[in-house]
């Protein structure tokens, strides 16, 4: 079966497809969120698409191109990025079937290595969100060159391949290290070294141009998060790269000893396994070395940014490397045991990363459910005259974007006018404090009351802030007017305080 299901290309993705939608059909409704708002204001009533401090135009282009589709109905997002999502996996076996992944017929582990790309839970942000298509689309565009580079070596793939890594670079910056990863796999395919020095003077040259161009067009050279890059500090970029590490190859955990334990596990396991195929099957170190090399040129920029360790958060970073550790790790499996005990293997990997994938995506439609119940909230509260104080609106729920930024953005594309509403200012947000639990005010002195993380409320005064202006301003209020998020619906201050 599993012979007729690789014999063609289509049937692959149609395997795939298939696979996608009965695991991520839940999330297809999901709700934007967060940034999502934001940018969909932008691009549709201001008609911007070179954000500042960004230059990721094609990103935007391709959420308008889903506007002009279908209005601000999710679906249509939350689609394109689940379909970019199967065609990156079946590029991935495409590539695999170019490279020399043992010796017997490469469409089996060229499968599954699309296969455990297609479920696996660590990068769930660059599928479900629909701004994390950034990362998806680039990545996509991406492998679109290492095709190029593998299938031909012609002078208009290197155009081609080089306009390509320019529109991926133009979406997110995570394919930075493409042409060291191109050269790596040129290397392996035996290619000459005169043909590995075009790919990669090509790809280099590019790069450049880029960007100047972002230095031209988007006045950047790096994105907004840039000065995190020059502000190199060694002991806290090596602290980075381990538990990036750990979160490629494990879930989020509240307790980071256990998180670094099974990282250790699992470089352990890296270690025992490079040995055994040197002395046991030298012929395939080659490609386990040049694989996990590719793994950690494709982890730079999680490297260099870091990811959470606690929650689901930012890891769309992950995307990129995500690819390269799946095709690693099935031809480190497949270069050491035999075809039953590979089955056998790859089956506990794949229910491995569906359980998670579960978890992740029922944590993004509860976030998604807070999102819209929030907005729903406040276009109700908007009905009565006056000015409205809100108290307590999560920015994420476990990791999963809920209105951390575009809360403004999101009551303007709904219809509500934001005139008199203000958020109560929080500096001191955490995303996992009770998530779960109805928070209750508390007294806080003899004329305050403490709402959850938020400043204290007291006498007639509160510090708000309007975050689509990025202003700081002082409000007076009656606590009539005051309602706060109790992580299910609003309840104004003053019956809260009574109960």
């Amino acid at each position: 079966m599993l012979l007729l299901l690789t014999q063609s290309k289509a049937r692959v993705f149609l395997a795939f497809l298939v696979i996608a939608f009965v695991v991520y059909f839940p999330v297809l409704t999901k709700s934007f969120a967060a940034d999502d708002f934001l940018v969909m204001y932008r691009i549709i009533h201001q008609q911007n698409f070179l954000e500042e401090g960004f230059f990721r135009p094609l990103s935007d282009i391709s959420l308008y191109c889903c506007y002009l589709l279908s209005g601000i109905n999710p679906i249509a997002y939350n689609l394109f990025n689940l379909l970019l999502h199967v065609a990156n996996a079946c590029l991935l076996y495409i590539i695999i079937l170019q490279l020399p992944f043992g010796a017997g017929d490469k469409k089996i582990p060229a499968f599954f290595a699309g296969l455990i790309f297609l479920v696996y839970p660590f990068h769930n942000e660059a599928i479900v969100w629909v701004v994390g298509r950034a990362s998806n689309l680039s990545c996509f565009l991406g492998f679109l060159v290492i095709i190029l580079a593998l299938y031909s070596g012609t002078g208009k793939a290197i155009v081609w391949s080089a306009l390509l890594y320019f529109l991926a670079l133009s979406t997110y910056e995570t394919v930075v290290t493409l042409p060291a990863i191109v050269a790596l796999l040129l290397f392996w395919k035996g290619e000459s070294r005169r043909r590995i020095c075009y790919w990669m003077g090509a790809l280099s040259l590019t790069l450049g141009a880029n960007l100047i161009v972002r230095k031209l067009v988007g006045a950047v050279m790096a994105g907004a998060y840039g000065s995190r890059i020059f502000d190199f500090r060694p002991a806290e970029f090596l602290m980075k790269v381990s538990k990036v590490f750990g979160r490629l190859w494990f879930p989020p955990m509240e307790a980071s000893a256990w998180l670094i334990g099974f990282t250790l596990l699992a470089g352990m396991a890296i270690v025992l396994t490079a040995v055994y195929i040197y002395r046991n099957r030298y012929s395939a170190f080659t490609g386990f070395s040049v694989l996990f090399l590719c793994l950690l040129a494709a982890a730079a920029v999680p490297f260099l940014f870091g990811v959470s360790t606690r929650t689901i958060e930012g890891d769309r970073l992950l995307y990129f490397p995500s690819f390269f550790l799946c095709a690693f790790l099935i031809y480190s499996i497949s270069s050491v045991v035999t075809m039953r005990q590979f089955c056998f293997s790859v089956t506990g990997i794949v229910i491995y990363f569906l359980c998670f994938l579960l978890v992740n995506n029922r944590i993004w439609l509860e976030a998604a459910s807070r999102t819209q119940h929030i907005l729903t909230g406040v276009k109700e509260l908007r009905a009565a005259p006056g000015q409205l104080l809100l108290a307590n609106v999560p920015g994420d729920y476990r990791g999963a974007m809920v209105l951390r930024n575009g809360f403004y953005a999101a009551l303007l594309l709904q219809g509500t006018d934001t005139s008199g509403i203000s958020l109560l200012l929080n500096d001191e947000l955490t995303p996992d404090l009770m998530p779960d639990s109805v928070l209750v005010p508390q007294q806080a002195g003899s004329n305050c009351l403490a709402v959850g993380r938020s400043f204290p409320i007291c006498g007639s005064g509160a510090i708000v802030t309007a975050p689509i202006a990025g202003d700081t301003i002082l409000h007076t209020f009656s606590r009539s007017n005051v309602y706060f998020w109790n992580n299910y619906r609003f309840m104004a201050l003053k019956q809260a305080g009574q109960e």
